[in-house]
């Protein structure tokens, strides 16, 4: 799997459209932090826009983050996490939520 593009090529490939971060982050209501975390965190809606101003399918900016289709891939940390001995007591339910 290729890796997600690093944020400086993401910035300058954005100044290339004559958009800063900040005019960006005016244009779509958002806090300029907001755009700048998109750039490392998961955050679809920004990082659809930004896909949208580069003309790019968003899977090819962050590919660790959304398949081929541009679908989002399941986080890490939406997957719960079992111990051994939880399932064998039965303190779980089939659902991942405790008793």
């Amino acid at each position: 799997m290729h890796r997600n593009r690093h944020p400086e090529l993401i910035k300058a490939r954005m100044r290339m459209t004559g958009t800063t971060v900040a005019e960006f982050a005016r244009m779509h209501g958002v806090s300029r932090q907001s755009v700048s975390k998109a750039f490392r965190e998961r955050s679809q809606n920004i990082q659809r826009l930004i896909a949208d101003l580069l003309k790019e399918p968003i899977q090819n900016i962050w590919p660790e983050w959304y398949d081929e289709q541009g679908h989002p891939r399941p986080s890490i940390r939406s997957i719960p996490i079992r111990h051994p001995d939880d399932t064998a007591k039965g303190n779980l339910m089939a659902d991942g939520g405790e008793q």
